[in-house]
């Protein structure tokens, strides 16, 4: 089973930042700038071919594929 989506971009971003107390925005700043992986959401930017329908579940190794392309 392919996505069959041109990725455009895929990175991590700080989604609900606001969740976190005030006074420890700062230092989750600084940990989620250098090890981007500690952020708490994905942005995902995809471009959908022509003819393009939905597939309701990804296989795990495909997933690590996509992922790793990055």
């Amino acid at each position: 089973m392919k996505v069959q989506l041109q990725v455009l971009e895929l990175r991590a971003c700080d989604n609900m930042l606001e969740r976190i107390p005030v006074l420890l925005r700062p230092a989750y700043r600084v940990v989620s700038r250098v090890f981007s992986g500690c952020k708490d959401s994905w942005l995902l930017v995809a471009r959908k071919p022509p003819g393009w329908t939905a597939c309701r579940s990804l296989p795990e190794v495909e997933l690590r594929q996509i992922m790793e392309a990055r």
